[in-house]
């Protein structure tokens, strides 16, 4: 039992931090500890003796500590690497043939056009009344018909600015409609194709 003792009494000395230096023997340890103790008794002072109970629960207080840190990540380690989102295309829709793609892109592409012949014969209009107009002020009898001639003159090259913007927008955005039809796999001669049919007299018509 007197064994039991010292060896507990050196395990707990090595959990409180009181273990001695490289060297030193059990008995050596024991007989300082012995002194510890008769000197904190006559200080007046409570000394505790350890059993190998305690030192069965110092084991387990110092593992469940030690279960519970975190462990924490090195200096200046890089934080973990994330995926970055691919570029999506969008593609034909799923289950779509080959044949409706094309005629997809291909209808796209008539309507657009169809817009642009559109305004392009609005703006010939315009340019025919202005015409038109341009005559009638050189032969206005009063200054106030002269003044009227003139405002109806701005507002249809205004009206003319306007439409040929407008153009301008829609041939870029029938640029854009060939570039993606041909990503999706539309070949050249369907879009050749539609601009001779677009030709054919009446397509305006029926376009509209």
């Amino acid at each position: 039992m007197k064994v039991l003792r010292i060896v507990a009494l050196w395990a707990a000395l090595a959990l409180t931090g009181a273990l001695p230096v490289a060297g030193q023997s059990l008995a050596e340890a024991a007989r300082k500890e012995k002194e510890r103790q008769q000197a904190a008794q006559k200080q007046g002072k409570t000394v505790k003796t350890y059993t190998s109970e305690d030192l069965a629960k110092k084991k387990a207080e110092a593992g469940s500590t030690a279960g519970t840190a975190p462990t924490p990540a090195p200096a200046g380690a890089p934080a973990p690497a994330t995926t970055p989102a691919g570029p999506t295309d969008k593609g034909p829709a799923a289950g779509e043939t080959p044949e409706q793609v094309e005629k997809k892109w291909v209808d796209r592409y008539k309507a657009i056009k169809m817009e642009i012949r559109q305004k392009r014969e609005r703006i010939q209009a315009l340019q025919n009344e202005l015409n038109q107009l341009t005559t009638g002020l050189m032969g206005a009898w009063s200054p106030g018909q002269s003044q009227a001639i003139r405002d109806t003159i701005a507002a249809r090259q205004e009206e003319i600015k306007k439409l040929e913007a407008e153009i301008r927008a829609k041939e870029a955005e029938l640029d854009r409609v060939v570039r993606e039809a041909r990503r999706e796999g539309v070949p050249p001669g369907a879009f050749r194709k539609a601009d001779r049919e677009l030709e054919t007299p009446g397509a305006s018509q029926k376009g509209e």
